[in-house]
């Protein structure tokens, strides 16, 4: 008995279905992105920085509800970057910051564009601050949109390179099945 899916499950159930796994995969592109960012060898010393100032500003950020995605990503900076982030004078690093998280996600079409009140919300700083720091790093979208091509023509070369490879291990089975039918057909004469 063959049945539709659309049977099993109504409509508007894989719609909710299909959005929630688009979600996830968007967050999950997020905190991809923000792991790479956030690495020992960009980490903050936190020399000349006071415990009252990170907790001021975890304060601040609990004061609203957030979801999952944008706590990761306020929680992972504060830690890489603590004095970036507690300066109320935007520093040229947390620009880049800011600049490279919003060009990422605009030119990587499996990311979420990110709204200048979410990444408000993830650097705690206004949407006219996020604005200006976008702006006077404009370079950064170009490399990155040039980083992003040769990703995907590596990606492209990888697949085209593995293909290649199936087909050659397609030939040699062919050619091996092809010879051992040949010795079992000798065999079989040579003993009659």
């Amino acid at each position: 008995m063959s049945v539709k899916d659309s049977e099993w499950i109504p409509d508007k159930e894989l719609n909710i279905m299909e959005a929630t796994v688009k979600k996830v995969l968007a967050n999950m592109k997020i905190m991809s992105m923000v792991q790479q960012l956030c690495s020992e060898e960009y980490m903050e010393n936190t020399d000349d920085l006071t415990a009252q100032q990170i907790i001021d500003l975890i304060r601040d950020f609990l004061k609203n509800n957030h979801n999952e995605i944008t706590a990761y990503v306020f929680f992972n900076f504060l830690a890489y970057y603590p004095k970036s982030m507690t300066s109320y004078n935007l520093t040229p690093l947390m620009q880049r910051l800011i600049a490279f998280t919003y060009y990422y996600c605009q030119n990587d079409r499996e990311a979420p564009k990110l709204s200048m009140e979410e990444l408000a919300e993830w650097f705690r700083r206004s949407k006219s601050t996020i604005y200006d720091a976008i702006q006077k790093n404009q370079e950064l979208e170009k490399m990155l949109k040039a980083e992003l091509e040769e990703d995907k023509l590596r990606a492209k070369a990888r697949k085209e390179a593995y293909q290649q490879l199936i087909e050659e291990e397609k030939e040699k089975l062919r050619i091996q099945r092809e010879n051992d039918q040949r010795n079992d057909q000798t065999s079989e004469q040579t003993v009659s």
